[in-house]
């Protein structure tokens, strides 16, 4: 995730604010805001935005919340009997595969 993305994420209300003081649209609002920020502040939300994501904790925490999804639909009944196989593969960093 890109900074701007992040600190778009993480300052609606600015956002909002913004667009209704100065009667702009999202995008103007948020570009304003970014514009706005020091090089060294960009980059802090550079950096933020890098520690939001986690890839390997990702990884470990997808299958059983797909598993969870699956068990949903199914329970649901919106899509009849049914029945899921799901295989999954991960790429290390390095480039070893997980399955």
């Amino acid at each position: 995730m890109k900074g701007k993305k992040y600190f778009k994420a993480q300052n609606e209300a600015d956002i909002v604010s913004k667009m209704i003081a100065d009667g702009v649209d999202r995008k103007t609002a948020l570009t304003e805001l970014w514009v706005a920020l020091t090089d060294e502040e960009k980059e802090e939300w550079e950096q933020k935005a890098a520690n939001a994501i986690n890839v390997a904790q990702n990884q470990t925490e997808l299958p059983g919340l797909l598993a969870g999804l699956l068990k949903s639909i199914a329970q649901s009944g919106r899509v009849g009997r049914v029945e899921f196989s799901l295989i999954l593969a991960f790429r290390q960093p390095d480039g070893v595969l997980n399955t």
